[in-house]
């Protein structure tokens, strides 16, 4: 017979690692195990190696990040097992325990995840991410075949690359604040508000839902940021200013909240209070969503929240390029150099509008040269339909 540490001969699940002993277990073999059979007795130990491997890691995790953060890594982790669930049933990975993976197993992830088939097909910034996270669960088992992979197969990886920003023209920005004004009740005057202090702001959507009433001065017009991103660890402080043409409509609605308020008899913190809850609190990340979803639909141009905060430093800069610097301070961003890049990303998202425009102004002469020259790269008794 095995011993209770063993991987077979035993017919009753092995006691985790938590445990004090199995209860059949003799008293002398109880308690944590010595160091050196550590990674052994994992093994044994464990019925769902990975599953713990994940939850332990993200313990570790809670006490270095955010909850939102840890929500959204817990989210992304449980999915990498369900995949490795999979691929090991199949068997295209030889074990499902984050300490015994081999260069194998981390290749056979790496190919599923960047699979141009798969349905739906990963971004490769989403796999690179994925990846990421998975190579910290990795780490934490003391387990470095990920990093070693990279160092010797560095094109297996996806690697991330600049997309353009979508951000709203003037025209849609109007589209979207008209259809704004056709919500009624507490959701129009947050839909409202929400047109006017994003794009007036260039705030991020979190650091406008988690903001006090107290954070608004409407004397000299600034709000202060209680909430910025990687706040606690790289993120600082700031305030920013709302812009001229959007503070007649966030005076509009601060009357409409303090209406709100008193009409339910109920106080509240929070700038963009949420009364559907009992205690006083913010709304969350989804119900924003949903509200934008709403409106997007209404308006007919498809957009997230987080385009007013681009759309904020394209019309800016676009009316004084000289105000780089001081779009890069309102944004938050760590240095000229982030908004730079950002801005020349926003900046990509044009490139065919303005192909198209050089071309539409030549067009006519074109076609006239269209309709009497002849493509001399294709020969007729050769050519194919779809040649390109």
């Amino acid at each position: 017979m095995g011993s209770a540490h063993s991987l077979g001969g035993h017919n009753k699940p092995p006691a985790s690692i938590g445990d004090k002993g199995a209860p059949n277990e003799p008293e002398a073999n109880r308690g944590r195990p010595k160091k050196e059979r550590r990674g052994g007795y994992r093994v044994g130990a464990m019925k769902f190696p990975l599953r713990s491997a994940v939850k332990d890691y993200l313990d570790r995790r809670s006490e270095r990040v955010r909850a939102s953060t840890l929500s959204n890594e817990r989210t992304i982790l449980r999915g990498i097992v369900a995949e490795i669930e999979v691929l090991h049933s199949k068997k295209k990975m030889g074990t499902r325990n984050p300490w015994k993976m081999t260069r194998g197993d981390v290749k056979a992830l790496v190919l599923t995840l960047t699979d141009p088939d798969r349905k739906p097909p990963l971004e490769n910034e989403t796999a690179e991410k994925y990846l990421r996270y998975f190579e910290g669960v990795l780490r934490f088992c003391d387990n470095k075949v990920m990093e070693e992979l990279r160092q010797d197969a560095p094109n297996l990886f996806p690697k991330r690359r600049a997309k353009p920003i979508h951000y709203l023209k003037e025209e849609e920005l109007a589209t979207v604040v008209k259809a704004a004004e056709g919500f009624s009740g507490w959701k129009g005057e947050i839909l409202r508000f929400l047109t006017a202090i994003y794009p007036g702001t260039g705030l991020r959507p979190s650091e406008l839902r988690l903001a006090h009433i107290e954070d608004l001065n409407i004397k000299n017009w600034t709000l202060k940021v209680r909430h910025p991103k990687g706040q606690g660890n790289y993120g600082e402080a700031r305030t920013v200013f709302v812009l001229p043409p959007f503070r007649p409509a966030v005076l509009r609605f601060v009357e409409q909240r303090r209406r709100h308020l008193a009409k339910a008899e109920r106080s509240s913190i929070y700038l963009v209070p949420n009364l559907g809850i009992k205690e006083d609190g913010p709304y969350s990340s989804n119900h924003f969503r949903a509200l934008k979803k709403e409106l997007s639909e209404a308006a007919g141009v498809d957009f997230r929240l987080k385009d007013f905060r681009s759309t904020f430093a394209s019309l800016t800069v676009k009316k004084d390029p000289a105000l780089l610097v001081d779009v890069s301070r309102q944004l938050g961003h760590g240095s000229l150099d982030i908004t730079q890049r950002f801005y020349a990303n926003i900046e990509a998202s044009d490139a065919g509008d303005r192909l198209c425009k050089a071309w539409t102004e030549e067009a006519e002469p074109v076609a006239e040269i269209s309709k009497s020259a002849k493509n001399v790269l294709i020969k007729e008794k050769e050519y194919l339909p779809g040649y390109a």
